[in-house]
């Protein structure tokens, strides 16, 4: 999957690069918000020669915004390309919390236990700072509108704060990590300043190295569906 996002960097410029000589520039800010659905993440939060617990958890639609300043490089009448540095921030709460405790003691693992931790609490934040590239080509159907896809990727904070249930807290930690997103939607140009966006992003946050408060490290990978709209103004 990680090979993935250069793939698509490199698919855009081979289609873009032969109007690059005749091209004209300029800059844009851009802001964007939406929503995002984290799907299930496992930390194993204590482990032992003989004995692990993972929590699985799931997580509400939550929300999420950004602020992006690039630059635009019309290739051609039909080609455009974008390039820009995102600074991003979601959060959402958890849904859900499932702890299974694992004896591996025997030739083979056994489930010794397994339980809703209830009421479910803990919130889950990400601050990403990306670098992101655009295509994006006009739509002969619909005047002023174009469809885009793009490919980002940079650092990104995530913050689990006090995740587990009350009087059982597994997770309270942060981490400083990487990750990536692939995108694609739709822009329409109002004039030739304003344009609206709507896109869809599948962003991935590779490598969360945190600590439960039973002092077990574990990595994982937090996967989300997110989907924005905003606005970009040309200066």
């Amino acid at each position: 999957m990680k090979k993935l996002p250069m793939t698509v960097a490199v698919s855009l410029l081979t289609v873009t690069a032969p109007g690059l000589a005749a091209a004209e520039s300029g800059n844009y800010v851009a802001v964007r918000a939406g929503i995002n659905d984290t799907r299930e993440s496992d930390f194993n939060t204590d482990e032992s020669a003989t004995r692990s617990t993972t929590v699985s958890s799931k997580y509400d639609t939550g929300y999420g915004a950004a602020l992006a300043i690039g630059r635009v490089l019309d290739a051609s009448r039909n080609l455009g390309l974008r390039t820009e540095f995102e600074l991003g921030y979601s959060e959402t709460e958890a849904d859900s919390h499932r702890e299974v405790v694992t004896d591996s003691s025997g030739p083979s693992p056994q489930t010794v236990s397994r339980q809703s931790l209830s009421p479910a609490k803990g919130d889950l934040m990400v601050t990403t700072a990306f670098a992101n590239f655009y295509g994006e080509t006009e739509l002969d159907a619909i005047a002023n509108a174009h469809f885009l896809v793009g490919v980002g990727g940079g650092l990104a904070q995530v913050n689990l704060d006090q995740a587990g249930a009350p009087g059982n807290i597994k997770l309270d930690d942060q981490a400083t990590t990487y990750g990536f997103h692939l995108s694609t939607g739709w822009s329409y140009d109002l004039n030739d300043q304003i344009s609206l966006e709507a896109m869809y992003r599948y962003q991935s946050i590779e490598d969360v190295d945190l600590e439960s408060v039973a002092g077990n490290e574990d990595s994982a990978r937090l996967d989300s569906h997110n989907f924005l709209a905003g606005l970009r103004y040309n200066f």
